[in-house]
């Protein structure tokens, strides 16, 4: 959620965004600002001090963001410590602090003494101020000036993308597309096409991913997104769809994604009626990506969504790309993607156990080219978590109800030790847990409550 504001001239909350956000407000900033080749390294969350790397007169330039209200003489030394430290190749000419609140003189002046030969500049909050109230579009895009944005998230406190090794025992959040927690394999060309009606001519366009459970539904539209953040866009999962006559907007390029599009048809339809009235604003493209399992074009969901006649279904059905049904989302193809699924989810849990290079073993290759849901990323990481227990022997010959099973058994096992060890009813504890799963998921006042009831 972004800040609410007034529209008066009282200085910006920056410091109430959250840290992600900070960062892409400073990078949305750095590109205004005509600086070229503006890299937001800090969205991979290994910037080693670079958030965001950019070039102007030829020269490298590094911004720092801090979302702090005050930054002393300490932690800006630091901050140009973590440049100093960066190779030759790496360090920049220029560094840019960019912080949320005030900078104390001191402070500026060690920064300064600390970092020769390179330059030091310093944006704080009156310079930030500045910035963004030469540009209403800005303030309307970060801060909820004018009507209320779409609300998104792309769950970043599911993530388990960094490189630390999760101990078996504790693997099976890593089955969740929520969690990031292996590089997306098999999917660059879907990747791209996306990518390629993000940035399509049309300022208003709606498109349909249908494929199985498992499929990777999710985890592809999370990387889109991550990819149009990095390009400057507002991008996530929609968590409310404007209710009829709501007061709703967008500043700036906008993708939306909605999960489970079967179960919020009706109020799809509503949305999309006023969606397909509202004045287009030119460079500031809205893309809505819709997901869901299956989608007849004649029938059930897709036609209470999308209608079959008359003036609304068919300026409704002009937003749709492709306009003659979903983009079906085919199973992974090829021994290479499905391998690197395998090594991926195995290297994740720190296990020795390795599928065969290719070609070594024909009969383990046939079976991965073979296997009813090879194609499926859920299913190879599961396969791959069991592998790591006992080896690959027959897992490859378990059907995926199986493979599902198996997980769930030694995940039950392990809420069952977790009750021994602290004295709590073994089947109270794994009944709470599978209901907080089902639920997807509970805030701890609400685990409370439950556990009232």
């Amino acid at each position: 959620m972004r800040p609410f504001l007034t529209g008066s001239l009282h200085p910006l909350p920056f410091e109430l965004l959250s840290p992600a956000d900070f960062e892409r407000l400073c990078y949305w900033l750095v590109r205004r600002e005509g600086y070229e080749a503006v890299e937001h390294e800090g969205a991979s969350g290994q910037d080693g001090g670079c958030d965001i790397v950019a070039y102007r007169g030829g020269q490298r330039v590094v911004f720092q963001c801090k979302r702090t209200p005050r930054l002393g003489p300490k932690t800006a030394e630091a901050a140009v410590d973590k440049i100093l430290a960066l190779s030759e190749e790496e360090r920049p000419a220029r560094l840019v602090l960019v912080v949320a609140g005030s900078v104390s003189t001191e402070a500026r002046r060690r920064a300064r003494l600390r970092a020769r030969p390179l330059g030091v500049e310093v944006w704080d909050r009156t310079a930030l101020d500045e910035r963004m109230y030469r540009s209403p579009e800005a303030r309307a895009r970060f801060f909820a000036l004018g009507e209320p944005g779409l609300r998104l998230t792309r769950y970043p406190n599911r993530w388990i993308t960094d490189d630390r090794e999760v101990p078996l025992e504790e693997a099976a959040p890593l089955l969740s597309p929520y969690a990031r927690s292996i590089p997306l394999a098999g999917r660059e060309s879907d990747l791209e096409d996306l990518q390629g009606w993000l940035k399509s001519g049309r300022l208003i366009s709606v498109r349909v991913i249908t494929a199985a459970a498992g499929a990777g539904k999710t985890r592809l539209a999370l990387e889109l997104c991550e990819a149009a953040v990095r390009d400057g866009w507002e991008a996530g999962f929609l968590t409310r769809i404007p209710d009829a006559g709501s007061s709703w907007g967008w500043s700036g390029p906008t993708l939306a994604v909605v999960d489970y599009a079967a179960s919020r048809a009706r109020l799809l339809r509503g949305w999309l009626i006023e969606m397909s009235d509202r004045p287009r604003q030119e460079g500031q493209p809205l893309r809505l990506l819709l997901l869901e399992r299956h989608a007849d074009p004649f029938s059930g969901w897709w036609r209470e969504t999308f209608g079959s006649g008359g003036g609304d279904a068919e300026a409704v059905q002009a937003l749709l790309d492709p306009p003659t049904g979903p983009y079906v989302l085919q199973p992974l193809a090829g021994l290479e993607a499905r391998r690197a699924v395998l090594n991926a989810i195995l290297a994740k849990v720190g296990s020795p156990v390795q599928p065969p290079e290719p070609g070594v073993a024909p009969d383990f290759d046939r079976q991965l080219d073979e296997v009813s849901w090879g194609g499926e990323p859920l299913f190879l990481l599961m396969a791959g978590l069991l592998a790591a227990r006992a080896g690959f022997g027959a897992v490859l010959a378990l059907p995926a109800t199986e493979l599902g099973f198996r997980i769930a058994r030694h995940e039950i096992e392990r809420i069952e030790k977790i009750a021994e060890s602290r004295r709590l009813p073994r089947l109270f504890l794994a009944h709470l847990a599978a209901y907080v799963t089902l639920c997807q998921g509970f805030s701890r006042e609400r685990v409370d409550a439950v556990v009232e009831e």
